[in-house]
Formats: C-alpha cells, sequence, structure tokens
C-alpha cells in the first residue's frame, strides 16, 4: 500500500487525501478541502485505537483549477495538518 504526494501544479481530476493518525482512543477526524479559500466539502472520519502503527483513513475531492488546501481537523477545531497544491 502505497501514497504519493500530489504534484504541484496539479492536472484537475480525482484527489485522495491520506491520514495516518496513532492515538490510544477512538477518534473523529475532518477532511476540510478548500478552493480559493472556501470550504467546498468536510468529511467527518472515525479513526479506531491505534496507538503505535496509526490508523489510515481518507477522503477524495474533485478537483478544478484554484488553489487548494486540505486541513485535517480534531474535534476540538485544532488543525493537525494542512496541504495545499495549486490545479492548473
Amino acid at each position: 500500500w502505497r501514497c504519493a504526494p500530489i504534484d504541484t501544479p496539479a492536472a484537475p481530476g480525482r484527489v485522495s487525501f491520506v491520514t495516518r493518525i496513532a492515538s490510544p482512543h477512538p477518534r473523529r477526524l475532518q477532511h476540510r478541502w478548500s478552493q480559493d479559500g472556501k470550504v467546498r466539502q468536510t468529511v467527518t472520519l472515525s479513526v479506531a485505537a491505534s496507538p503505535t502503527s496509526g490508523y489510515r483513513t481518507y477522503s477524495r475531492q474533485s478537483v478544478s483549477r484554484g488553489a487548494w488546501t486540505v486541513a485535517v481537523v480534531d474535534a476540538d477545531g485544532a488543525v493537525l495538518r494542512e496541504v495545499s497544491v495549486e490545479v492548473r
């Protein structure tokens, strides 16, 4: 199982964003997909407890031209990670 970072600039199309998190307790996260500063999609993801190797989850979005950002947000609203890509 492999993931590859997206090239930037990227071509329009379907993009997957994978999150791996290690936690001793089950958690809920969100992937917030934004285009040019406007939230386009929010995906709520349940993450099982896995304190050592971590648990992987993902979401997908069809992206069109613009500046895209995916934020990983925890249940308290804290941004854990943010990745940006330009789509041309």
